[in-house]
């Protein structure tokens, strides 16, 4: 899984969601392994989401920084991590 720590710029918010919405999300929905995520929505200006791939390889190729330019957000971090366990999110 990929793991996003982000900060977003509240000004630019409804920006970022619509290009979330019409460009981030159906390409990363289509990429190679892809098997689910949770996008949590920002707190204090902070966001959160879980990438969950097939393999760590795709989930490092999917969550480059380059993949998620949205106009007020900034990846601050990314973290690929093995799945351990998941419940009601779907098989993984």
């Amino acid at each position: 899984a990929a793991v996003m720590h982000l900060t977003f710029d509240p000004d630019l918010a409804p920006q970022a969601a619509s290009v979330f919405s019409s460009d981030l999300l159906p390409k990363v929905r289509a990429a190679e392994g892809f098997r689910g995520g949770i996008w949590l929505d920002p707190s204090a200006g902070k966001g959160l989401a879980m990438i969950i791939f097939e393999q760590a390889e795709q989930a490092g190729k999917a969550s480059a920084p380059d993949n998620w330019q949205a106009p007020g957000v900034t990846v601050d971090l990314i973290e690929i991590r093995r799945v351990a366990e998941a419940a009601g999110v779907g098989e993984v």
